[in-house]
């Protein structure tokens, strides 16, 4: 049997919780159907063609009309065709439809949606106006697609930064768009945000009675959950580009937190009303801890009620999403001593230990700063009997000595943050978490703390734990350690959980602690303890998804914890439990792919476990086994095509293929052995030379040419190995040649070049 690939290869498990229906299908999602019978109540069906567009399918339809996918012969292409109801065809509704066409004619960016052509058809009800407009294919909202493809805090900024682009370019032709959401910006196959429906939009320079026609005073043009304070006034006047910011704030906080910052959905109109004019939005770093700091900031600048304290304009949120990638000081917060040292620390690595030790030293000056203050308290307290100005003076003591702790408070706990995510200074990182930890406990301790501070003590513990015995970057060998520090962090999630019974986010923490204690034990050969760790995991896990049956999160992490338990009762000899362990978790994450189809990380853990399923059925059934491994393969390449930049959905089509080679070879089933094991080699070769320092990208191609040789030979066929050495010498030679400093790559070659030196030479011998 194979050496099985980690369950998730050189990929970290998402461990945010989601209790909303990730993935799942959403009605508003524009994708063309093909209905036998019309299923638009109160919509004409359209004729086959209109002018000269052959009519496809329907995209959607909304209160003006409907939008349909059509084909053009000349020039021949697909594209999007907006049509209005005949019964909303009124002199002011064609006036708006005008608009929109030639608010479209003005804008020519990548970005936007651009209109082709403009005109009207004869219906049974009489002439109806039309546009065509550019096609966006395999449309999906952005928040959709953000969270289909899984894409990372990054990538989804620089998704968004392009969409703030384009409403910039809009704004600067005079446009307001003034209906932006997640249904208008729309993400094709190819990542490329397109904002469509500039049909509420607002010249800045157009004629008032032209604009009042289109939104006369009380009347709400856009979505409500997107619209601005002031645009629910329903003045036009009132409104200007900051009201499409404020949208793009909104969307921004979707795409950060998966939610929207306010839950209107069920509430009277004038109450979402005032909820959006008074109420402030919940703070993002309370959803997610990952958008803390400056994130935090630049989406509640772009949320402010009042316009002349958000940003400017689109292009200034831009910017300040840029500075904020880049470790510079964003402009939406006062460039303060403490906050541009972060900055600094942030961009220059080769200084953090300097600035760490700086951090340790102010901790500790703060601390004498807050003994000296609280003796000055006290001596204050005896004083006060005697002069009503001393006790003045104490109370300017203890302002003090509570403003220094909060300083302390808050620039230990930003430091932390702003350090922890940095590549290398193990020692000072170290330090650093320990000190959190020293501080918080002793707070912990004086019944000092809030949730944000029992979060970043848990977060401490899990840094130390990572620094001593994790895998993602590196450790220091102290792997018993480690598992205290896990455990601890496991206790604080359990104080915060006690709390609030009906809270499922700690639950959901503390089901994760139990799980990276198990993984630690496994690799102590702690099977039994990483069993247990496993069991009381699942446990948890199991009445968070019974109390939502809908958490996605909770069923994910579940499904996975599953998998790992096959994994070490496989590994105690105990196979009848790891057979059953892991069908149990084939089958919930199977019934997760088929709930959440687009969701690529969902179909990536069924595809692992088919393949881990695979394995264990080979020996005694290989025809189940191929049946597994070719569904995996199927997954994995789709996968593939859907995110062609990732490098891990790269790495696991490879291996998918080799999989379906080797047990092909046990049927026996040969040309189909052959076929796929050369498939994966050019795969898992390409990979390497596209990334050539990584170091499990060459780790890859030494192992996969191992097992190449190995099939090849099973099933005497060693003459086509030179021919597949030759192909990968080829592909890697310039790599090599480009990357001189690169020993290790070079070393690669060599054995590829000797492999199939070798082989040539047994074949003349043959």
């Amino acid at each position: 049997m194979p050496d099985e690939t980690p369950h998730q290869p050189d990929e970290p498990l998402d461990e945010t919780l989601d209790t909303s229906n990730a993935g799942a299908d959403d009605e508003a999602t524009l994708k063309p159907s093909h209905p036998a019978e019309w299923p638009f109540e109160g919509l004409e069906a359209p004729p086959k063609t209109i002018g000269q567009y052959r009519i496809i399918g329907v995209i959607g339809s909304g209160g003006m009309g409907a939008v349909y996918e059509a084909a053009q012969d000349n020039p021949k292409r697909r594209v999007a065709l907006k049509v209005v109801k005949s019964e909303r065809a009124s002199p002011a509704a064609m006036r708006r439809f005008q608009f929109e066409v030639q608010t479209l004619a003005r804008l020519r960016h990548p970005g936007i949606a651009q209109i082709y052509e403009a005109g009207t058809f004869q219906s049974d009800a009489g002439e109806q106006p039309f546009f065509a407009m550019e096609y966006i294919p395999a449309a999906r909202p952005i928040t959709d697609y953000a969270n289909e493809m899984d894409l990372s805090i990054e990538e989804r900024i620089r998704l968004f930064e392009r969409v703030c682009d384009a409403v910039h370019h809009g704004h600067q032709k005079g446009i307001i768009h003034r209906d932006l959401k997640p249904d208008n910006i729309l993400v094709d196959r190819g990542g490329n945000p397109k904002i469509i429906d500039f049909g509420v939009a607002r010249a800045t320079d157009a004629d008032l009675a032209v604009t009042t026609l289109q939104t006369s005073v009380g009347q709400l043009i856009g979505t409500l959950q997107y619209m601005s304070p002031e645009q629910c006034l329903g003045d036009p006047g009132e409104v200007d580009t900051r009201a499409d910011v404020y949208s793009l704030g909104v969307i921004l906080y979707e795409l950060l937190c998966r939610e929207l910052p306010y839950d209107i959905k069920k509430q009277a109109m004038l109450e979402a009303i005032r909820v959006i004019r008074e109420e402030p939005p919940r703070r993002p770093s309370t959803i997610t801890r990952i958008i803390r700091g400056d994130l935090e900031t630049i989406a509640l600048t772009a949320l402010e009620k009042r316009a002349d304290r958000r940003y400017d304009s689109a292009d200034g949120l831009r910017r300040d999403l840029q500075h904020y990638l880049q470790h510079d000081p964003i402009e939406a917060r006062p460039p303060t001593l403490s906050y541009q040292a972060r900055m600094f620390a942030r961009r220059h690595r080769t200084v953090v230990t300097a600035a760490a030790a700086v951090v340790l030293a102010i901790t500790g000056g703060l601390i004498a700063t807050g003994i000296a203050w609280s003796q000055a308290a006290d001596l204050n307290v005896k004083l006060t009997r005697a002069n009503i100005e001393v006790a003045s003076q104490r109370d300017l003591a203890e302002d003090r000595l509570r403003q220094a702790k909060d300083l302390h408070r808050s620039l230990l706990r930003d430091t932390f943050y702003g350090v922890r995510d940095l590549e290398g200074a193990i020692e000072p990182k170290l330090q650093l978490a320990s000190k959190v930890v020293t501080y918080f406990s002793e707070q912990r301790e004086l019944g000092e703390v809030d949730r944000n501070d029992l979060e970043t003590l848990a977060d401490a513990y899990m840094e130390i734990a990572e620094i001593r015995g994790g895998t993602a970057r590196g450790n220091i060998g102290e792997l018993e350690q480690a598992v205290q520090d896990i455990r601890a962090a496991r206790a604080v999630w359990e104080d915060v959980a006690s709390v609030d019974p009906t809270d499922t986010e700690p639950k959901f923490k503390v089901a994760l602690m139990y799980r990276r204690e198990a993984l630690m034990h496994q690799r102590l050969d702690h099977l039994t303890e990483a069993v247990a760790a496993l069991e009381a995991a699942g446990q948890l896990l199991e009445t968070i998804k019974d109390g939502d049956p809908k958490s996605f999160a909770a069923t994910r992490v579940w499904g996975l914890s599953l998998l790992d338990q096959g994994d070490i009762r496989y590994n105690m000899d105990d196979l009848p439990l790891a057979k059953r362990a892991w069908t149990r978790g084939l089958k919930m994450l199977s019934a997760l792919a088929e709930r959440f189809p687009d969701n690529q990380r969902v179909q990536a853990d069924h595809a692992h476990a088919l393949r881990r399923v695979g394995l264990v059925v080979a020996d005694d059934d290989p025809r189940h086994a191929i049946e597994h491994f070719r569904q995996s393969r199927d997954i994995f390449q789709a996968r593939h095509d859907a995110q062609p930049q990732s490098t891990i959905a790269h790495r696991d089509l490879g291996w998918s293929h080799y999989f379906v080679g080797w047990s092909a070879m046990l049927i026996p089933l040969p040309d189909e052995s052959v076929q796929a094991i050369d498939s994966g080699w050019r795969i898992i070769v390409l990979r390497c030379s596209l990334n050539p320092n990584d170091v499990v990208a060459r780790s890859d191609v030494e192992k996969y040419l191992g097992s190449l040789i190995e099939v090849h030979a099973d099933l005497d066929v060693m003459n086509l190995v030179p021919d597949r050495t030759r192909h990968a010498a080829l592909v890697l030679q310039p790599i090599v040649e480009a990357n001189p400093r690169n020993v290790a790559l070079a070393e690669v070659l060599r054995q590829v070049i000797d492999a199939g030196q070798q082989a040539t030479a047994g074949a003349l011998a043959n």
